[in-house]
């Protein structure tokens, strides 16, 4: 099943490529088992939480081929 990812109003007219920044908060238990998750599998926390956005993308929407951009700098 394919489905489209949802959004607060209507798209405009014209695309604009203006993203937005969501902040998320995990408990002290929850981030330690994330932590043990990604140390069990040689992985950094990033590569963890990346991997599990997109999970959730995959589920979510129904496509399996989800490209995942990130900026990194200084590497």
């Amino acid at each position: 099943m394919r489905r489209e990812l949802p959004f607060k109003g209507p798209r405009p007219p014209r695309q604009t490529f203006t993203g937005r920044a969501q902040t998320v908060t995990l408990d002290a238990a929850r981030t330690a088992a994330v932590r043990a998750i990604a140390a069990r599998h040689g992985a950094t926390l990033f590569m963890t939480m990346a991997a599990a956005f997109r999970a959730l993308l995959v589920r979510y929407t129904g496509q399996p081929d989800i490209v995942l951009g990130t900026a990194i700098t200084n590497r």
